[in-house]
């Protein structure tokens, strides 16, 4: 089951502490299928981050419905949350693109291959930062979880 919006928001800032991005404010939200689905259009998003590398400010909205398991919302979280700690990264490598000289259906098809890498990238990258800081660890600061 998901924690309450408060719980989250506390874990949410200790991460940052351990993530090395408290120079990042990040808003968490909990989201029904439907309010996740105006936005992107798929009633099975368990997440996502909004980010502006600008001000350095990120919002995570998380399904509140994932029914995958009991810790898909801490999997959701973190996944988010490398978003966030890659955001340099991914800005540049677009950027860098945009520059590149191809035909459009190539650069097209390359962009859309590399967002199916990053995004299987966090995916490992959020497996393997949980079995390091399993959401146990937090219960000492939010309580039962």
């Amino acid at each position: 089951m998901t924690p309450s919006l408060e719980k989250l928001q506390i874990i949410t800032r200790e991460l940052q502490k351990i993530m090395r991005i408290m120079d990042w404010d990040i808003e968490v939200k909990l989201c029904t299928a439907n309010e996740m689905s105006k936005d992107t259009g798929s009633f099975d998003n368990l997440g996502e981050a909004y980010r502006n590398m600008r001000h350095k400010w990120a919002c995570i909205r998380i399904n509140k419905h994932d029914s995958e398991n009991d810790d898909g919302w801490y999997h959701t979280l973190i996944h988010e949350m490398k978003h966030i700690q890659t955001t340099e990264f991914i800005y540049t490598f677009q950027k860098i693109l945009e520059c590149v000289e191809m035909p459009d259906s190539l650069k097209k098809a390359f962009s859309e291959q590399t967002t199916d890498y990053y995004e299987q990238w966090m995916n490992v990258n959020a497996r393997e930062f949980a079995s390091i800081y399993p959401k146990e660890n937090f219960k000492s600061i939010v309580g039962e979880l």
